[in-house]
């Protein structure tokens, strides 16, 4: 399992690319679109074998998206 630290950095990165890449389908709702993926995420998605991540750490970063989204 990933600790804190890990799953917070690995959060960062595919929310970023998730809103890259829904920002080009949808560019208005791209960042919503990240947050539905990021809430799906329950293994490092970067691993093909599973690889559990810190829930606490996808529940703070889930929070501190909603806060920068004015949710």
């Amino acid at each position: 399992m990933k600790n804190y630290q890990e799953t917070m950095e690995i959060l960062e990165s595919f929310y970023a690319e998730c809103v890259a890449y829904w920002g080009r389908t949808n560019p208005k709702m791209a960042k919503i679109h990240a947050l539905q993926d990021i809430h799906n995420v329950k293994h490092n998605p970067y691993n093909p074998k599973p690889e559990w991540i810190d829930m606490s750490a996808k529940i703070d970063f889930i929070d501190r998206i909603i806060d920068d989204l004015g949710l």
